[in-house]
């Protein structure tokens, strides 16, 4: 677990200050905010939304007696915490080098990732005035820009002033797949990615019942599942609302959007990530069972299946079909 305070942390002693701010908030403080925080914000083109849900964030801060300080007084000590553990860990394992260098690189990790989101993930929303211009000048609207271009096409449209056909551009909309195979760069769209996507992680096989991951998190637990694929911040916001304590929570990965249900979550389960993930790194920190990379649990399973996970093997399997 990273002992640094991370932007999550630094996100929500921000919004807590706003609650108690005595005049109202306003759209520029808001969008200022939106902008430091904006990998949260990632497919969201509607302000609006954007603002409508800080807002609520904010007035739910607004009825918690727990003043800013207070609140980064309790998360330093709990940081420290673990940190003194960390430092019992590590001491016993000295003689162990290599192990102690991959403890702390993985730390390091789990701090940095949600730093270097901010850009990777966050430039949408930071540059969206930018991203706006050049959709308006291809044509577009800018979901559908965001959807169906990327940069070479950008640029073959200000060097020739080429645009893609509506019929690749609904081909890029229902599904892409870009990888680097080698030196090899294999890029499919439509239903030749479907396809690729099928036999790569096999999806058209028969129907199976259980599947297998890489441990994130150790512990065991039944619960029923439910499905979160993200979409946007706004859907994601919506079906939130549904989301009942102790239930499996399965996705494609987990971002700071799906904070509040991870906490709420009997297990959390991701199709995608790896040891330093943001599922992994959540889940080790609210102490929640959690297995990663399992590739196509939100494929194999349905909201309302009954699991068992299994976060010692990194197995998760079907009780009772829905």
């Amino acid at each position: 677990m990273p002992t640094d305070m991370d932007i999550l942390v630094r996100e929500e002693y921000e919004l807590r200050k706003l609650a108690r701010e005595e005049k109202s908030v306003s759209d520029d403080i808001l969008h200022a905010h939106a902008k430091n925080y904006s990998s949260k914000y990632i497919l969201v083109y509607d302000e609006d939304k954007i603002f409508a849900s800080l807002r609520k964030k904010i007035e739910g801060f607004k009825k918690n007696d727990e003043t800013p300080e207070a609140f980064w007084a309790r998360v330093q000590k709990e940081k420290r915490d673990t940190q003194e553990k960390q430092s019992l860990v590590l001491e016993q394992l000295r003689k162990e080098e290599e192990i102690v260098d991959l403890i702390k690189f993985i730390r390091e990790q789990g701090f940095l990732r949600f730093e270097y989101k901010e850009w990777f993930m966050g430039a949408e929303y930071k540059f969206l005035e930018l991203f706006k211009e050049i959709a308006k000048r291809i044509g577009l609207d800018i979901e559908t820009f965001f959807l169906s271009y990327g940069i070479d096409d950008v640029r073959r449209f200000f060097t020739h002033g080429e645009k893609l056909s509506q019929a690749d551009i609904e081909a890029r909309k229902k599904m892409y797949i870009l990888l680097q195979d080698g030196n090899e760069r294999v890029f499919r769209v439509g239903a030749e990615a479907e396809k690729f996507f099928g036999e790569i992680f096999d999806t058209q096989g028969t129907v199976s019942t259980e599947v297998r991951g890489v441990v994130a998190n150790r512990g065991k637990v039944v619960g029923r599942a439910r499905i979160i694929l993200p979409r946007d911040f706004v859907q994601i916001e919506e079906e939130l609302e549904h989301f009942k304590e102790g239930e499996v929570l399965i996705t494609t990965m987990t971002q700071p959007t799906l904070i509040v249900v991870m906490k709420k979550a009997g297990a959390i389960i991701t199709d995608q990530g790896g040891m330093t993930s943001h599922a992994a790194v959540i889940s080790r920190e609210f102490g929640v069972p959690c297995i990663v990379g399992t590739y196509k649990a939100t494929q194999i399973f349905k909201t309302g299946d009954l699991l068992e996970v299994d976060a010692d093997k990194g197995i998760v399997r079907i009780i009772k079909r829905i």
